[in-house]
C-alpha cells in the first residue's frame, strides 16, 4: 500500500519531469541520453530520499525514531525533509506546466502544425526554461509563505440591530502547533505581530501543538501573552486531543485563556453584546447533533459568532439557517501546500474534506472565514497558503469598508 500511495506517484513524477530535462540536456549540452538520464535521476533520487529513509528507520527502529523527522533534528530537516518537500512542489508544478504544453502539442499535431522536428526543438527549450522558472518561483514562494505570517484583513457588515459594535476588532488565529519547527522564538514573533494589531477580542481555532506533551506548557504560556480587552477564547482542535486534551485545556486556562467544549455565552462589551458559541468538531470528538442544534438555536443577541476547529459543511449550513452571523474556523492550513496557478486555479488536499479551505465565504447571510493558521502538520512548508492571522473588523451597515 505504501508503495502504491507514496512511492509510485513519486516515481512517475520524477520520470515525467526528469525525462523532459534529460532529453533537453541531450539536445543542448550534447550529452548522450543515457548519461543525461543517469545524472538527472541520481540528483532527483537524492532529493527524494526522505520517504525511503523514513520507511527504513521505522522498520529498523520503530515509531519513536520517527521523531527525527518531526523537526527535532535540524540536520535531518536540512538534508532530507526540506529538500524532499521542495522538490515535490517543483515536480508537481512542472507536471502541470508540462501536461499543458503536451496537450497543446497534441492539438497542433492533430491539425498538422508544426512539423515534428521543430516542435521537438521548442519542447527541449521550453523544458529547460520551465525547470528554471518553476524552480526559482517555487523556492521563492515556499520561503516567503513559510517564513512569515501575513495579516489578512476582513470587514464584516453588522446587522442593523448590532450597529453599535462598529469598529470592534476580532483577531482570528488557529493552528499555532508549537513544535520543533514552530519554536518559542517564532511563536513570540507571532504574538508581537498580533498584539500590534490591538484587537478587542482574540478567537483561537485550536491546535496549539502538533503532538506529544513537550510543547504544551511553553506554547500555552506564550499564547497567554496574547491578551485583549474582552479576552482570548480558544476552541479545541484535533492535535489538542491527539497530544493530551486535559493537559492542553489545563495549561491554556492556567494562562488566562478561555477554552470549552460545546457551549454558548455572551460577551458584553462597551459597544454592545456578542453571542459566542464554541463547538468541538474534530476527528476524534464530534458533538451530538441535538446539542449543536440547541446551541445554534439560542437567540437574544443581535450579533452571533460560531467558533470551531474544522469548517464542517453541515454545521456551517445549519449555522447559517439558525442566524449565526459569523463562523470562524481553522484546521485546513489553507491547504498547506496548494498546487496550481494563483488567481486561476489552486488545488489542495483540504479541498476534498471541506468546501471552505481558505479565506472568506458567504453562506446565505452568514460570513464564514477559514484562516490558514500559523503552524505545520504533515508538510513543514507552506506553498500558496502562507502562514496567516486574520483581523476582522465589524462594520455598521453603510460605512466605508475595505
Amino acid at each position: 500500500m505504501v508503495q502504491l500511495t507514496v512511492f509510485l506517484p513519486l516515481v512517475l513524477l520524477n520520470i515525467y519531469a526528469g525525462g523532459k530535462l534529460a532529453r533537453a540536456l541531450e539536445a543542448f549540452a550534447r550529452w548522450p541520453l543515457s548519461r543525461a538520464r543517469r545524472i538527472v535521476y541520481a540528483v532527483l533520487a537524492v532529493l527524494n530520499a526522505l520517504p525511503l529513509v523514513a520507511f527504513l528507520v521505522y522498520w529498523l527502529q520503530g515509531r519513536r525514531a520517527m521523531l527525527w523527522f518531526s523537526g527535532e533534528s535540524l540536520w535531518v530537516d536540512a538534508v532530507l525533509v526540506y529538500p524532499f518537500w521542495t522538490i515535490l512542489v517543483i515536480l508537481v508544478q512542472l507536471a502541470i506546466v508540462f501536461l499543458a504544453w503536451d496537450f497543446v502539442g497534441l492539438v497542433l499535431r492533430l491539425i498538422g502544425k508544426p512539423d515534428r522536428d521543430a516542435w521537438r526543438r521548442r519542447t527541449h527549450a521550453f523544458s529547460v526554461w520551465a525547470w528554471i522558472v518553476v524552480s526559482v518561483y517555487s523556492i521563492a514562494t515556499i520561503i516567503a509563505d513559510t517564513s512569515q505570517a501575513r495579516v489578512d484583513r476582513l470587514d464584516v457588515v453588522l446587522p442593523v440591530e448590532a450597529a453599535s459594535l462598529d469598529g470592534f476588532r476580532i483577531l482570528q488565529i488557529s493552528d499555532v502547533q508549537g513544535d520543533g519547527r514552530t519554536t518559542e522564538r517564532k511563536i513570540s514573533r507571532f504574538i508581537e505581530q498580533a498584539l500590534a494589531l490591538e484587537p478587542d477580542l482574540v478567537l483561537n481555532g485550536g491546535d496549539i501543538v502538533t503532538g506529544g506533551t513537550d510543547y504544551i506548557a511553553s506554547t500555552a504560556r506564550l499564547l497567554g501573552k496574547l491578551t485583549a480587552p474582552y479576552g482570548h477564547i480558544c476552541a479545541v482542535g484535533d492535535h489538542d486531543i491527539f497530544s493530551d486534551k486535559s493537559m492542553v485545556v489545563t495549561e491554556l486556562r492556567r494562562n488566562g485563556i478561555v477554552v470549552a467544549d460545546d457551549t454558548s455565552f455572551v460577551i458584553d462589551t462597551d459597544r454592545g453584546s456578542i453571542g459566542l458559541t464554541l463547538v468541538t468538531y474534530t476527528y476524534r470528538q464530534r458533538p451530538d447533533p441535538a446539542t449543536v442544534d440547541s446551541l445554534l438555536n439560542e437567540n437574544g443577541v443581535p450579533f452571533r459568532i460560531l467558533l470551531l476547529h474544522q469548517p464542517n459543511k453541515e454545521i456551517v449550513e445549519n449555522a447559517s439557517a439558525d442566524s449565526i452571523d459569523l463562523v470562524l474556523a481553522g484546521h485546513t492550513h489553507g491547504g498547506g501546500v496548494a498546487f496550481g496557478i494563483p488567481g486561476i486555479a489552486l488545488l489542495a488536499p483540504a479541498s476534498f474534506e471541506s468546501p471552505y479551505v481558505s479565506g472568506a465565504y458567504r453562506v446565505g447571510h452568514t460570513v464564514v472565514n477559514v484562516t490558514n493558521g500559523l503552524g505545520f502538520t504533515l508538510a513543514p512548508i507552506r506553498f500558496h497558503a502562507p502562514l496567516e492571522m486574520t483581523l476582522i473588523t465589524l462594520r455598521a451597515p453603510g460605512t466605508n469598508q475595505r
